[in-house]
């Protein structure tokens, strides 16, 4: 069982960077039609665009399966996960550049693509217009990625999901409605980063994690803001933690709330 979701993305550069990992340790398998190593891919996007009137330099698909049909811990497993995302994006665009990144590091630890796909059809030379959208649109008679989706499930013998009006909007979905270098994305990074570490098991954990995100400098040499965590209690006696990010060095004193909790 796979689900979906699209966003775009107005610098294929940093989804890039971001879902390769700054040292390009978080894919656990890559495909890329695009040769040379890490900041190739959106290098070429990069250049397909800049000279047109395209905000979008790629779309940004993820493409999630559940640990029932896909070990996480089997490098089998996680190569056909990859080779189904890689499929996926050429139903979808036959004619433009992708690159499929794999990870088991999010939520559970299920197996997901993400696959980025230049906005550029190398055949026509148009923008893409084609599978902007999680649902099949009347209008233009245009289809959405989940059915895409779907059907290259039936075609390997996999499962479909019966019913589903949106996938779950964790970070790594939402992030792209955050500007770029802005803080509410860099919250929003950090946080994921810090959940995704194998010692923030508990409380205590993640507190040592973000400790030791607060020791480190920013791209710009300067040292970034300090996050410390916050916790609340729901109505049902369940614990939240939350994110506070203190960025009183750039600007008026503000504190930003990360919107993502286990």
């Amino acid at each position: 069982m796979s689900t979906t979701h699209y966003s775009p993305s107005t610098s294929a550069a940093d989804t890039e960077r971001y879902i390769r990992g700054r040292e390009d340790e978080r894919g656990v398998a890559i495909t890329c039609d695009v040769p040379g190593g890490p900041g190739a891919f959106s290098a070429r996007a990069r250049a397909l665009t800049q000279n047109t009137t395209r905000e979008v330099e790629a779309l940004h698909y993820r493409q999630s399966f559940s640990d029932e049909e896909f070990d996480p811990k089997s490098p089998e497993d996680v190569q056909r996960v990859n080779d189904l995302g890689y499929l996926l994006a050429k139903r979808m665009h036959p004619d433009s550049d992708c690159l499929v990144v794999s990870h088991v590091d999010g939520r559970g630890r299920k197996p997901h693509n993400h696959i980025l796909v230049i906005n550029h059809n190398n055949r026509t030379g148009k923008a893409l217009s084609d599978y902007r959208s999680f649902h099949d649109r009347k209008a233009g008679n245009q289809r959405g990625v989940q059915s895409a989706n779907d059907e290259l499930m039936r075609e390997h013998g996999l499962s479909v999901v019966k019913r589903l009006e949106r996938a779950p909007k964790d970070w790594e979905l939402r992030r792209e409605d955050f500007a770029e270098g802005g803080l509410d994305r860099e919250m929003g990074d950090r946080m994921s980063a810090a959940l995704a570490d194998p010692r923030a098991v508990d409380k205590a954990g993640l507190e040592a994690v973000i400790a030791e995100q607060n020791q480190h400098l920013g791209d710009d040499g300067e040292r970034a803001p300090r996050m410390r965590l916050h916790s609340t209690v729901s109505k049902r006696g369940e614990e939240r933690w939350q994110g506070e990010l203190d960025a009183l060095h750039r600007g008026p004193p503000r504190r930003v709330r990360a919107r993502r909790a286990p």
